[in-house]
């Protein structure tokens, strides 16, 4: 993958993670981006549901605003960034149910209630803001400093084992499914449950990483470099 040729350019970039999230942390860090901060959206995330035509578009609506409240932060400093980038991890429970990070253990219980036993999908979208080379695409925030966004998501395939009630209150009880999507970590004790993916792994973690790597190479990149 060619991102990884330009690794020690984005290192030297003013890069914003656009989350509190160790997990995508864990992700960019594998391909040895590590020279960037974190700062988490204080976007609401509650837009609704029913306006979206797919939950793609939810997902990828929730991470593009995710990104741009954070570059509109960051654009009020000294230093504003080269990039921000932003993530959002969505279940599609029965019935197209999108399922968001629960609410407390008894929504977590719920959740993971519905997901027992059935094959599922999981979307993890993801935005960027930058600074563009060209006016082309771009906005310009109160601090007259342009920036262009790019979205995309992709989708992999989980299939979730039966759980019994005493089983699925054994893993709430371990905390885990507070603040992940759907209930679960698939990268925790939560990957006990699931007998087999399709797709990326990672984007049932949280952050697509093919994926990422190919949007860094093709859209990115030519604007950084």
């Amino acid at each position: 993958m060619p991102i990884l040729q330009h690794i020690t350019f984005l290192n030297t970039k003013r890069i914003i993670l656009a989350s509190q999230s160790p997990r995508r942390k864990t992700i960019l860090n594998q391909i040895g981006l590590v020279n960037f901060l974190q700062m988490p959206s204080g976007f609401a995330e509650d837009l609704p549901k029913s306006e979206f035509n797919t939950p793609s578009e939810f997902a990828i609506e929730t991470a593009r605003h995710k990104a741009v409240d954070v570059w509109n932060v960051c654009t009020s400093t000294d230093t504003p960034p080269d990039l921000v980038i932003a993530a959002d991890t969505v279940v599609i429970g029965p019935g197209e149910e999108i399922l968001g990070k629960p609410l407390d253990k008894e929504d977590a219980f719920n959740m993971l209630r519905k997901l027992s036993g059935t094959t599922h999908s999981v979307i993890s979208a993801c935005a960027f803001c930058y600074r563009p080379k060209s006016s082309k695409s771009s906005k310009v925030d109160s601090n007259d400093i342009s920036f262009a966004t790019h979205t995309f998501a992709v989708a992999a395939t989980v299939h979730f084992a039966p759980l019994s009630d005493a089983e699925i209150q054994a893993y709430v009880a371990t905390q885990e499914p507070m603040g992940k999507a759907g209930s679960y970590g698939i990268q925790g004790i939560g990957g006990a449950l699931i007998s087999g993916i399709e797709g990326d792994y990672y984007t049932v973690m949280g952050m697509p990483l093919h994926g990422f790597c190919k949007e860094m190479q093709q859209v990115i990149l030519p604007e950084l470099l």
